[in-house]
């Protein structure tokens, strides 16, 4: 897939570009597994990171109905 998560490390927020369907959401996990914030697709691709701990995180979309994994997404303070 051509889908880009960005800026890579993001602090404030990240983008995502290039999604090859139309999303309908996304989720950041963390390394643990567990879903920390859930996010309704963003007309502009701009996610909000604020009140996160910075870490390592899973970003998986919704799309078509099925859940993928995009990437790894790290968010710095």
């Amino acid at each position: 897939s051509s889908l880009r998560i960005f800026p890579n490390p993001a602090s404030g927020h990240f983008t995502l570009k290039g999604a090859t369907e139309q999303v309908s959401g996304v989720t950041l996990i963390s390394t643990s597994g567990k879903a920390v914030r859930h996010y309704l697709a963003a007309r502009d691709g701009v996610y909000d990171t604020s009140g996160l701990k910075a870490g390592i995180f899973l970003v998986v979309i919704e799309a078509g109905g099925e859940q993928n994994y995009a990437g790894r997404l790290v968010i710095r303070k």
